[in-house]
């Protein structure tokens, strides 16, 4: 159930004017400068809002610059496969009789986090309303090489396999300190079948395999070279829902060895 609702997660994130006062000069009158309005209209721009009786619907783009369309083009054909699915939810809902206590829900929110000379990262995170206890929740990242115009999935930087083997050891390490005091959080079973459920969960979701690793993002240190990729795990990926989104920053020092050669530049040595 767990795996399911990884990939369902997976496939599926003005300032404020005075008023003048009346015996103030003309020329002190204008001696604030006006609100942009072009950052305002940039803005308002980025958002897609719909509403209706059975949905709410928010869609935030990132600011990207035109010349990076590689990236422009993957991020807004996320966002596209997003809402459309979404819509067609509803629409499938709504032909089969389906009645909407509460509207369903899509929130979308993609922002530039990464910005390199020659690295840039776009990070999307948001949520699916259906009716339940809570959303599911929706987490993409996307990471471009301005240099090569290139988009880089995190398998797209290694020359081997045997990097997936250091990267979970190091990773279930991390988790382990992480998720520790979620251990003793469950009532109904004993503390040893509860560690070896907890690990096994562990294991599965951050086990030696590229798709489990595939939500991450570069950390750039003053030079602009790469100093560690920061790795997200879904909600129920590696622990319970509760657990969030568990963060783990694998160093270059672990990676450096495993790189291709084309990109090992990109990296701090």
């Amino acid at each position: 159930m767990r795996l399911a609702l990884v990939l369902i997660t997976l496939i599926l994130l003005c300032g404020c004017g005075a008023e003048p006062e009346p015996a103030a000069p003309a020329a002190d009158a204008t001696a604030a400068d006006p609100p942009d309005s072009s950052i305002a209209t940039a803005e308002s721009e980025r958002i897609e809002a719909r509403r209706s009786d059975e949905y709410e619907l928010r869609i935030e783009a990132a600011e990207i610059d035109p010349a990076h369309q590689p990236l422009l083009r993957a991020v807004s054909l996320y966002s596209a496969q997003v809402r459309d699915e979404f819509l067609g939810q509803v629409e499938a809902a709504k032909a089969e009789g389906f009645e909407f206590d509460l509207p369903w829900q899509l929130e979308l929110k993609l922002s530039r986090v990464v910005n390199g000379e020659r690295v840039v990262a776009v990070q999307a995170s948001g949520f699916v309303f259906q009716g339940g206890a809570h959303g599911l929740p929706l987490e993409a990242s996307f990471v471009y090489l301005v240099d090569r115009k290139q988009m880089m999935a995190i398998d797209d930087w290694f020359a081997d396999d045997a990097v997936w083997e250091a990267i979970s050891a190091r990773a279930v390490s991390l988790l382990q300190s992480q998720l520790a005091p979620m251990a003793g959080e469950h009532d109904g079973d004993s503390e040893e079948n509860l560690e070896a459920q907890s690990r096994d969960w562990l294991l599965e979701g951050a086990g030696p395999d590229p798709q489990n690793f595939h939500l991450y993002l570069p950390q750039l240190g003053q030079d602009q070279k790469i100093e560690a990729l920061q790795i997200s795990f879904a909600p129920y990926q590696v622990a319970p829902y509760a657990a969030g989104s568990p963060e783990v920053s694998i160093g270059a020092d672990l990676l450096i060895d495993h790189l291709k050669p084309e990109f090992r530049d990109y990296y701090t040595d």
